[in-house]
């Protein structure tokens, strides 16, 4: 003789409940990073600017009293940037480095309050520079192509 187990269904819901919102749980602190949810099956896309043949119109570079925006910026050769100090206080522009465009950025005397200063730049290489040599949010990156 077989022995007949008769489950009762309302003793099942409270489980099924319990082991999506276990799953929920899981998921959300697998995925989240920094705060942030991270979709793991995206892939970040390379963006190259220099694909586009009429990018010529200068990157646009803002001082602010929070610091540099974007304090990385991707351009092509032949290209300018425009730095806009819409900070209250004057910036002086100093290259952190060496290259041999990288002198352009100091060539500005200090960038008054809502002032703007315009520099191309001809050659590929990468260029670090301060606005504010003590401060770190003042610091900015232009990478040529």
């Amino acid at each position: 003789m077989e022995a007949k187990t008769k489950i009762n269904k309302g003793s099942i819901l409270p489980v099924v409940i319990a082991v999506i919102a276990i799953g929920l749980t899981i998921a959300l602190f697998v995925f989240m990073k920094n705060g942030k949810i991270n979709n793991p099956f995206s892939k970040p896309v390379a963006y190259n600017p220099c694909l586009i043949p009429s990018k010529k119109e200068p990157a646009v570079i803002t001082i602010s009293s929070t610091g540099i925006t974007p304090s990385t910026v991707m351009i092509c050769q032949e290209q300018s940037i425009k730095w806009v100090n819409s900070d209250n206080s004057s910036h002086k522009l100093v290259s952190l480095s060496k290259g041999q465009d990288a002198a352009r950025v100091s060539d500005f005397d200090a960038i008054n309050p809502q002032e703007t200063v315009t520099a191309q730049f001809d050659r590929p290489e990468t260029i670090e520079y301060s606005a504010s040599p003590k401060d770190p949010r003042f610091k900015g990156e232009i990478i040529v192509r």
